[in-house]
């Protein structure tokens, strides 16, 4: 078991670390639970926001972490956020469900990779048949690890670059020609237009899964956004023309489905990731929403997100000393006091038209302007005039900044 500790230091730069590689006895919710929590506190840390596993057993590691947990300092919203599923390993399985109409076809391609990479020697002779077919390519075949879809659609890239080689090579090689027939022998030119034709579309899937998976910058505020981009993708080829990739996206949406197209079972936190890029706020995420589950389910995830939020922030302002918050009242009752002229201290008693005036128009209009002294942190957060879509934008610089 691989244990990473994601964290931001006070001076706001992200960190990745590998805080524990060990065996473990079992694999049962439990025994990797009790594995988990005997690093952590071996380390010393009892503030953790979340916890990110695979979908295998997950549940039950997570359900033994919370009782651990609750009442601790780690306890944030009573545990019931602690669950966080892995993005890129439901990707994966999405993928995977989609290729399943291919999986002969990947199959035989990962069976030529092997066989020329299996040898300096092998890998000569394929290196002569690319120069045969002249092929102007500096890349190379790469062999993917099968549990893995990002690495498998690498392979399928780099390997239709190099079709006409291993056709080459599969006429000349006897041996190669007995290992193929074990699959029903060679890739066919079928086979190979099918692969070439849905690899665009699946490139969606590989680029989604890499900005999942980095670790040198905040990944958390795009995950809504790529996981629902990912959706869009999805119902937008449920009518596309080619049968082949109407039937992979159709695939892919049940298990799409199965873990993000209910309500209850997203991870609100996540939600609260993206209201905090400035780019998007609470505005955006509604829109989002609605977009992807409809209005009723739209606008009721809407107000879940949004009371969760204030909740959210509201249980940390809770831990804020009160002391802290004292200073901001005082140093506005100080204000006030000292804009008052000397000479002009005579008329402190006299009659404040301003005063009657005010409060008559706060009686018929509102007090509008009064209320922005009244709002919370987060809701003059949410006022505040988005931030433009750069690609340089830097999410913990503004924060910092911020």
């Amino acid at each position: 078991m691989c244990l990473t500790a994601h964290f931001i230091d006070r001076d706001w730069k992200l960190h990745k670390r590998v805080i524990n590689f060990c065996q473990v006895p079992g694999h049962t919710g439990k025994i990797i639970g009790q594995m988990i929590e005997k690093c952590l506190s071996e380390w010393n840390l009892n503030n953790v926001l979340t916890v990110t596993i695979d979908n295998a057993s997950s549940n039950d590691v997570v359900d033994y972490l919370k009782r651990k947990f609750n009442n601790s300092e780690t306890d944030v919203m009573q545990g019931k956020y602690l669950h966080m599923r892995c993005a890129a390993h439901i990707l994966n399985l999405v993928v995977k469900d989609g290729l399943k109409n291919l999986l002969k076809a990947v199959a035989k391609i990962r069976a030529l990779v092997r066989y020329v990479r299996s040898s300096p020697a092998r890998k000569k002779k394929f290196e002569a048949c690319v120069v045969e077919e002249k092929i102007e390519s500096k890349s190379s075949v790469c062999l993917d690890v099968e549990t893995r879809w990002n690495s498998t659609y690498l392979m399928l890239e780099s390997s239709l670059k190099f079709k006409k080689a291993f056709g080459n090579l599969y006429g000349k090689d006897f041996t190669l020609q007995k290992e193929m027939i074990k699959l029903g022998d060679d890739v066919t030119s079928e086979e190979w237009k099918q692969v070439s034709y849905l690899l665009p579309f699946l490139k969606v899937f590989y680029d989604a899964t890499l900005k999942m998976s980095a670790s040198i910058y905040v990944t958390s505020n795009s995950y809504v956004e790529v996981i629902f981009g990912v959706g869009e993708v999805l119902s937008k080829h449920l009518t596309h023309e080619d049968v082949g990739i109407r039937n992979m996206a159709s695939q892919m949406k049940i298990k799409y489905d199965k873990y993000w197209g209910k309500i209850d079972n997203l991870n609100l936190l996540l939600f609260v990731s993206l209201i905090l890029d400035p780019r998007w706020k609470l505005v955006c995420v509604e829109w989002m929403v609605k977009k992807a589950y409809g209005v009723e389910k739209g606008n009721l995830l809407s107000m879940n997100i949004k009371y969760f939020f204030q909740s959210f922030f509201e249980e940390y302002q809770s831990s804020i000393p009160k002391s802290k918050g004292g200073a901001s009242s005082s140093s506005s009752t100080n204000t006030s006091k000292s804009s008052v002229h000397p000479k002009d201290k005579k008329q402190d008693d006299t009659f404040n038209f301003g005063a009657l005036l005010g409060s008559e128009f706060e009686m018929e209009m509102g007090d509008e302007d009064g209320d922005v002294g009244k709002k919370t942190e987060w809701e003059k957060y949410l006022d505040d005039p988005r931030e433009s879509r750069e690609s340089s934008f830097n999410i913990l610089q503004w924060w910092k900044d911020n």
